[in-house]
């Protein structure tokens, strides 16, 4: 890799400040700007990437930590090394990092973009020194590609995919002209001031089961111009927080969202696929995040399209044969970072069978029902989500308007599930225990989906 391949250290370095503990903000812009160029001109680096992404950014405090204080920009391109692999990281910081001796006051930029580099070049020798960093309980899983489809036809869609309950990214189809409109000018001008309410994180992991996040309200035109910046002049909690918008009903507590209805001002802008019945339609979402923004692993009961209008987005999947590894509550996993786990807290997750795949604009996610979704915006984005429902509407929920509440025979089952459990509570635990097991054993011989 030639110094002229990484445009984005000029600029890194220009904006580098004599860091206090206290200011991350231009860490995590450092941070965001490698991994973005560095995913787009290497394939094998995606591979490697997917690894080892969370741990660069979630553990650049714990390495620096860790490294003997030094004063000497040599002895500090030696520690960087050493986290890196070697050969990548003296040739890259050597020839671009320190061309002079006095940038000490920069040490946490040529740190990150360092080790970043490093990883290109030596992936496994990184991974194996952030292990022994970090302790061998903090662990990557590896992934398999979802399937990509070039202009896929409808009966291709479902004989491939919807029938045999498979995601897939379907490439070259028209989307309308958003592409090339869905500008934040364009938006926050045709927007304007409708009011709407969005979610607001001083970390880029929202966790709705512990909820680190603040509802708030704001202008449309507000929402879009934060969430495409990376600090704000102004803000609720911090100058770097994120946003997270989700588009909703008229009547948030009745009504699904429907972009036609909500924003008719974008309606001609926007096209998907109409693969399935229109009496089907369920809703149309607007999503809007900001840059580094990873929404809580869920499931959603309805099959849906995720199109991604503006920004690339990292999405990862699970199929529903590994709820029993996700440490479910509700419909949420305890998993956020599914990149980087911790196998002392959740060592079942060891167990799952990790999809992943990146979405470049223009781009079709189909989820199918039921299979757990973690996305990452990697760039400010904007997305459209739209959800059918794929069995007969008897099976939903009609008060439902976000289309997240389980399947009715599912929800009924739940409830008669836990009257056994109270019922069962009143037996000793030996008692109690033995009687638990015979009745998981019965649910898994009647219920569970064998694979062959």
């Amino acid at each position: 890799m030639k110094p002229v391949d990484l445009p984005l250290y000029d600029e890194c370095v220009k904006k580098s400040p004599i860091y206090k503990d206290e200011d991350t903000s231009l860490i995590e812009l450092n941070i965001s700007r490698c991994r973005v160029y560095l995913q787009e001109h290497s394939t094998p680096l995606q591979n490697a990437w997917s690894k080892v992404s969370s741990t660069a950014a979630d553990t650049k405090y714990k390495i620096v930590s860790k490294l003997p204080k030094v004063t000497d920009p040599h002895a500090l391109l030696t520690n960087t090394a050493v986290i890196g692999g070697a050969a990548g990281a003296s040739i890259l910081i050597n020839r671009l990092l320190f061309p002079k001796a006095g940038m000490i006051r920069r040490i946490l930029t040529p740190l990150t973009v360092g080790t970043l580099a490093a990883v290109y070049c030596y992936p496994d020798d990184a991974i194996t020194v952030y292990r022994k960093l970090i302790g061998s309980s903090f662990n990557m899983i590896d992934s398999v590609p979802v399937d990509v489809r070039y202009n896929i036809s409808e009966k291709e869609f479902q004989e491939e995919f919807e029938l045999k309950r498979k995601p897939c990214v379907f490439k070259g189809m028209d989307i309308g002209p958003c592409m090339r409109k869905w500008s934040v000018n364009y938006l926050c001008e045709k927007g304007g001031s409708k009011m709407a309410t969005v979610h607001v994180s001083d970390t880029p992991q929202m966790n709705f089961i512990t909820k680190n996040f603040l509802y708030r309200q704001l202008p449309f035109s507000d929402v879009v111009q934060r969430a495409s910046e990376l600090t704000h002049s102004e803000y609720f909690s911090a100058p770097d927080e994120y946003y997270y918008f989700r588009s909703l009903g008229e009547d948030v507590r009745k009504d699904p969202s429907n972009i036609m209805e909500q924003f008719p001002e974008f309606k001609e802008d926007i096209k998907w696929p109409h693969y399935f019945p229109e009496d089907k339609f369920f809703s149309s979402v607007f999503r809007i995040a900001s840059a580094g923004m990873q929404l809580w692993t869920h499931y959603d009961v309805m099959d849906n399209f995720l199109i991604q209008v503006n920004g690339r987005k990292k999405a990862v999947l699970f199929p529903p044969s590994d709820a029993l590894n996700l440490y479910l509550k509700g419909d949420k996993s305890e998993v956020t970072d599914v990149d980087s786990i911790n196998l002392d807290k959740y060592p079942n997750f060891a167990n799952v069978t990790k999809y992943q795949c990146m979405l470049e604009p223009g781009d079709i996610l189909y989820i199918p029902a039921l299979w757990f979704h973690n996305v990452v915006a990697v760039e400010f984005g904007v997305a459209v989500n739209v959800f059918w429902k794929n069995l007969d509407k008897k099976y939903y929920d009609q008060k439902d308007p976000y289309g997240n509440k389980d399947l009715l025979p599912a929800a009924r089952s739940m409830d008669i599930l836990n009257r056994a459990l109270k019922v069962l509570s009143e037996l000793p635990d030996t008692y109690k225990d033995f009687y638990a097991r015979k009745m998981v054993s019965k649910i898994e011989s009647s219920a569970f989906v064998k694979n062959d």
